[in-house]
């Protein structure tokens, strides 16, 4: 078996050479321990800077003729672009891993004396393990490993070599990730999802995160990033409290458009959408057929659209409704499910109970969103105003508005046995009965929040922004989020 790689065998200069001191050392847990920290860096999330401020700031210390790019024609913006793109793509923080990559290369020098070669189009030292010998050509790397040797360091383009260098990162950050075909780099089986900080990695703990150095993680972070972001007037981004990137609960789920158009992550799977299957009308809500072969899509004029495994039941898309539908609830089989209406109207179809309904009361708020008890004899209804109701066996434990909430609830999720959490458009989570908060997306200026479901443990959750945006919270699993989205996400539906 190959020795782990220590600190940056590609980079120009030593660890001692670079003068880290000892006093950037942060606590660790001994060896093999999952190191738990509240706050810190996160591997996972935006970047803070564009390709062009990286750029920017690489020629500023370097100038335009030092960096040995030939496969990029030596174009340092190029290459700052891929990884904020890859880093998007993945969930991962591509400024900062562009940061690793200066550190690793010696700022993209490429030492005669390193392993990596500039054709190789590896940007972090991937596969160049203690003692190895100085690389030559791509070719020669390539037979190698056809001869049952080490693998190639060589990548075939700088995209994948990058992509390559981001999938690693996100081992280290997400053990969820170790078994999704197509992922170019895995951190060792030992310490995957051990590390979702920056700040984490490194040897001291003795699970040498990506190196073996004590404070890798520590000097890409004080002695390379925060040095840019200051000198660039640059603040760190908001996090938003107690997300994490750590959970285990939920095999996947999809981020749905008013359009219909999902983006599927972990083992869900694209099935279809009401626009391109003729929908007249913007889809308000999805939600999954427990086997977590397909979903449902409701439309607003209350017409049900039928995807992978679910199975069309009934619809309302005939009975010219005189308020929009809004939610469409699953029933615990998945045979079954209820239209709500925004006037009250809660319309069973295949296995679902009548749980009663409001659409002969007047009411003084339109409703926004509905959630079904575990065992599917009861459901509360969200009204725009804060208030909630309890139809069936549902109990209710309290409401946004008897707890001050200052901006009207978009959605609810139920706990395993009773409780239920709301969001608010501002991202606040608000927790009712049994139900725990566990952290919401509110006070970091992020898009409205459009959507929260519960994770299938019943003690985390995933909260959607109107910008496709997914935050796990608690045993919730992150999977990921869409990067082309600008807006227009109407819900999240997990298996």
């Amino acid at each position: 078996m190959a020795v782990l790689r220590k600190f940056a065998p590609a980079c120009a200069t030593t660890l001692a050479g670079l003068g880290l001191l000892a006093a950037l050392a942060v606590p660790v847990p001994p060896a093999n321990a999952q190191v738990l920290m509240t706050s810190g860096t996160t591997v996972m999330g935006r970047p803070a800077v564009t390709a062009r401020q990286l750029a920017d700031y690489y020629y500023s210390k370097k100038g335009y003729d030092f960096a040995r790019l030939p496969t990029l024609d030596g174009d340092v913006e190029r290459l700052a672009k891929i990884f904020i793109d890859e880093g998007r793509n993945d969930g991962v923080r591509g400024d900062i891993a562009f940061m690793q990559t200066m550190l690793e290369t010696g700022w993209l020098e490429f030492k005669d004396y390193g392993q990596i070669r500039p054709t190789f189009n590896n940007f972090a030292g991937m596969f160049a393990y203690d003692g190895r010998p100085i690389g030559t050509t791509c070719a020669a790397e390539e037979a190698e490993e056809a001869a049952g040797g080490l693998k190639s360091r060589c990548f075939d383009s700088p995209e994948l070599g990058v992509r390559a260098q981001i999938h690693k990162l996100r081992s280290y950050a997400d053990a969820s990730v170790a078994n999704v075909s197509g992922r170019l780099g895995y951190a060792p089986s030992y310490s995957r999802g051990k590390a979702p900080y920056w700040e984490q990695f490194g040897g001291a703990s003795g699970i040498a995160i990506w190196a073996t150095a004590p404070d890798y993680g520590n000097y890409i972070l004080t002695k390379m990033y925060l040095p840019m972001l200051n000198r660039l007037g640059i603040t760190l981004p908001c996090q938003p409290s107690g997300a994490n990137t750590s959970g285990t609960s939920g095999n996947g789920y999809w981020v749905i458009t008013s359009a219909g158009r999902s983006y599927e992550f972990g083992a869900a799977t694209r099935r279809g959408g009401a626009a391109a299957a003729g929908a007249e009308h913007p889809v308000v809500d999805i939600a999954a057929a427990p086997d977590g072969g397909g979903y449902w899509q409701l439309t607003t004029d209350g017409e049900v659209w039928a995807f992978g495994s679910a199975v069309h039941l009934g619809s309302l898309g005939r009975a010219r409704l005189g308020t929009p539908a809004v939610a469409i609830v699953e029933t615990p089989s998945g045979d079954g499910y209820w239209i709500v209406t925004a006037d009250g109207g809660v319309y069973p179809f295949g296995d679902a109970d009548d749980v009663g309904n409001l659409g002969r009361e007047v009411l003084r708020a339109t409703i926004v969103d509905a959630d079904r008890t575990a065992d599917g004899q009861g459901m509360w209804l969200v009204f725009d105003d804060g208030s909630l109701r309890a139809l069936g066996t549902a109990v209710l434990h309290g409401t946004p508005a008897e707890v001050g909430a200052t901006s009207p609830p978009v959605a609810i999720g139920r706990s395993a046995s009773g409780g239920y959490v709301v969001v608010t458009a501002r991202g606040r989570v608000l927790a009712f009965g049994d139900a725990g908060r566990v952290g919401d997306t509110a006070g970091c200026g992020l898009p409205n929040a459009v959507d929260i479901d519960t994770a299938p443990s019943g003690d985390g959750y995933w909260v959607t922004l109107e910008s496709g945006e997914v935050f796990a919270f608690g045993t919730a699993r992150n999977y990921g989020s869409p990067t082309t989205l600008a807006a227009g996400a109407v819900g999240l539906a997990r298996f």
